[in-house]
């Protein structure tokens, strides 16, 4: 061993006084970033990057070509190759990404160096020249068939037709063929078949966290690496290039693969866990993924999960009212059972003439309150203080309007309304409003007019005017007025009489006019005892 071990060394050696050379030691290397160690299983037919970066030693990278073999060795003839073009620099050229592509949106001032739009060498539509080098990282496009139909021949370069990537394992083989990284190779195994996702928002931290933790306790898919046409450059993460009709399709066949080919990967075998947290109405987790499990009427499939937050949130922090005590919750994800439609999470007892808003929420508010996290057990609360009410409801069947993109859908229905019913002790109704869904939260109170809108959470305001024992009955209607099964709840609430403050000569007791405002209806004469 020793002398081959010299004779390296002096090959080195003598390398460096080449112009323009550089020695390639042991540790010189391509990486494989992406596909990511837990995220190499893919639903079939799936487009797919693969990122790298080189060692620090390697500055003229040169051409890479990245290949794809069918089983677990790059062997035999592979089912995917694709090449970058280097110039004399050993990097992609600018010239060489399409600028101008009109099916693209870069949020980026600048030009960003992704794989999907090389169009040098063959045009935008060859699909074997989807690599860029870059002096920090190459990437590249590989097909699989889901976007096939989509700006692109899906051939190899002397016209024959790519065959589709069904269930299977895949090896990856990356070669460096010049410059620097001129004989370095890297290798990863990945999995082409079906996949149980973890779907929810990315956002805030917390429910990212939470919904990490849900994906790897379960060994669930989660999908932290970018769907092809959803590029960021691994050394700028601020920065993206989007291309709505390639990542959408390729987000949506991992909920639900409805492609004709497939093997094992089906509608039938469609496994998922939602998380029911700030989803917004334009959210990929609402326009996308929701939307094809009610395309393929999945929304109450035994293989459908969904799960909200036993608190109504990630993580609560809040001041208590009673001891002036900074608390900190963190909830925990909880099942709706099968016919369950609507929760109540919590109950928040703010004092007297706070006058929130319905529907919006202060994340990190300095209001003090007295927090109920069991409401179904009873809520008791003092005559004036505010009574808000958090909860969710699940998404329910619907037509789908098309947007502009493919497999992306609008939902045409949803629980929109709940209607608040109280009786009293004597079955005498004395509260009928109807609220609206749709929770703001306010995130940064130094930016109140910032607000994200969560499409399936609520927070609805009460103050209560009239001591006593009430029972409030709640239903959910749909956006046509419809009642919606699995929505009706009961709430038993205890309203106490405040504690004058000590004084020396006590005012005049008064009944709040509010309390005994009478409203006419079908119904008779209606006693308003909650305000709004």
């Amino acid at each position: 061993m020793r002398p081959i071990v010299t004779v390296c060394m002096i090959a080195c050696i003598l390398l460096l006084f080449i112009p323009g050379c550089t020695c390639i030691t042991p540790e010189s290397y391509i990486s494989i970033d992406t596909p990511g160690d837990d995220t190499s299983v893919f639903a079939e037919m799936r487009d797919f990057y693969v990122i790298g970066s080189f060692s620090p030693d390697i500055r003229n990278p040169g051409d890479i070509r990245i290949e794809l073999f069918s089983g677990d060795e790059p062997a035999g003839t592979p089912v995917r190759s694709i090449v970058s073009r280097v110039n004399e620099s050993g990097v992609t050229a600018r010239e060489s990404i399409a600028e101008e592509y009109p099916n693209g949106n870069s949020f980026d001032y600048g030009l960003i160096m992704a794989p999907d739009i090389v169009h040098y060498p063959g045009g935008i539509e060859n699909a074997s020249n989807k690599v860029v080098v870059t002096d920090a990282y190459y990437a590249g496009l590989f097909l699989g068939g889901v976007t096939k139909d989509f700006d692109t021949s899906y051939a190899w370069p002397d016209g024959t037709p790519l065959e589709d990537l069904t269930a299977g394992n895949y090896t990856i083989l990356v070669t460096g063929l010049s410059g620097d990284a001129e004989g370095l190779t890297a290798i990863k195994t990945i999995h082409l078949g079906t996949t149980h996702a973890a779907l929810g928002r990315f956002s805030p931290q917390s429910q990212m966290a939470a919904l990490t933790t849900l994906a790897r306790e379960n060994n669930y898919r989660l999908y932290v690496d970018c769907f092809p046409g959803y590029f960021i450059p691994p050394d700028a993460p601020s920065e993206l290039y989007e291309i709505k009709d390639r990542w959408m399709p390729n987000n949506a066949i991992e909920v639900v693969n409805d492609l004709e080919g497939t093997i094992s990967d089906t509608p039938n075998s469609a496994e998922n866990d939602i998380i029911l947290y700030n989803v917004r109405n334009t959210s990929t987790t609402n326009m996308v993924e929701t939307a094809s499990l009610i395309r393929y009427d999945l929304l109450d499939s035994e293989r459908t999960v969904w799960h909200y937050y036993d608190t109504g949130e990630p993580v609560l922090e809040y001041t208590d009212l009673d001891t002036g005590t900074e608390v900190t919750l963190t909830g925990n994800l909880t099942e709706f059972s099968p016919d369950e439609r609507l929760v109540f999470t919590r109950v928040e007892i703010r004092p007297e003439n706070t006058i929130a808003d319905q529907n919006f929420y202060t994340v990190d508010s300095d209001i003090p309150v007295r927090m109920n996290t069991d409401p179904d057990d009873g809520i008791t609360v003092t005559k004036g203080d505010e009574l808000c009410l958090f909860g969710v409801v699940k998404p329910i069947d619907s037509s789908l309007t098309p947007l502009d993109h493919s497999y992306s859908y609008m939902p045409d229905n949803r629980i929109a309304t709940l209607i608040y019913r109280a009786t009293d002790e004597t079955g005498r109704t004395v509260h009928d409003t109807e609220e609206p869904i749709g929770l703001g939260r306010v995130y940064d109170p130094q930016s109140p007019d910032w607000v994200s809108y969560s499409v399936y959470e609520f927070s609805h305001e009460f103050v209560p005017e009239m001591p006593g024992t009430y029972t409030m009955h709640i239903t959910g209607y749909d956006t046509y007025g419809n009642l919606v099964d699995g929505t009706e709840t009961v709430l038993n609430i205890t309203v106490r009489e405040r504690t004058p403050a000590p004084q020396d000569h006590p005012a005049p007791v008064q009944e709040s006019p509010i309390g005994i405002l009478p409203l006419i209806g079908a119904a008779g004469a209606l006693l308003i005892v909650f305000r709004q």
